[in-house]
């Protein structure tokens, strides 16, 4: 362990949250969320359950942490865990099996998070709690097999609202206006 309390050899994940603190995940030891605070200098540990793998601050002020085995987190900023939406075998997107690489808030649909899985795209309803699957259409010209939303690393939306997602198999093009996807 080092002298300031980090008591791992490797880092997985990193965010500064607006706040100037610094979010770190770590992949050998258990806790591996860490808040450190630069002011004063020092790790606080925050029982998390594996490796973080994406962050996401809401405009409400509070942080929600995609892992990679146990489910998806919402904290305030001082690092109290608020909710916690543990994998749940009967939900494929909080499922043990579909670790959360992303996670995107579209600014006109603010109580939705778009989780880009390992397997899939899931849209989480912030109210309820619950997640539901991303419903599109293919374009004509491509074989829905195709399309796979295999391990999505990042979304991000473009111009007129077309989104982009940073999948494994290549990136993917998603067009809200006539809800086709095209690679």
């Amino acid at each position: 362990e080092s002298s300031n309390g980090y008591a791992d050899k490797s880092a997985w994940m990193a965010y500064t949250s607006a706040d100037g603190v610094f979010w770190l995940t770590a992949s050998e030891t258990t806790p591996n969320l860490y808040r450190v605070d630069p002011s004063l200098k020092s790790f606080e540990n925050r029982v998390a359950g594996n490796k973080a793998l994406s962050f996401h601050e809401a405009k409400e002020g509070f942080l929600w942490i995609g892992f990679e085995e146990t489910g998806l987190k919402k904290y305030d900023l001082s690092g109290k865990p608020l909710n916690i939406f543990t994998h749940n075998l009967h939900d494929p997107f909080l499922n043990a099996n579909n670790p959360i690489f992303s996670i995107f808030e579209d600014q006109q649909q603010q109580d939705t998070l778009w989780l880009g899985t390992g397997t899939s795209i899931g849209l989480f309803n912030k109210k309820s709690g619950f997640a539901s699957p991303f419903v599109y259409k293919e374009n004509n010209n491509i074989d829905a097999s195709e399309i796979a939303f295999a391990e999505t690393h990042q979304i991000i939306k473009g111009k007129a609202g077309v989104r982009w997602f940073a999948t494994l198999d290549g990136l993917i093009q998603y067009d809200p206006k006539n809800n086709l996807v095209k690679k």
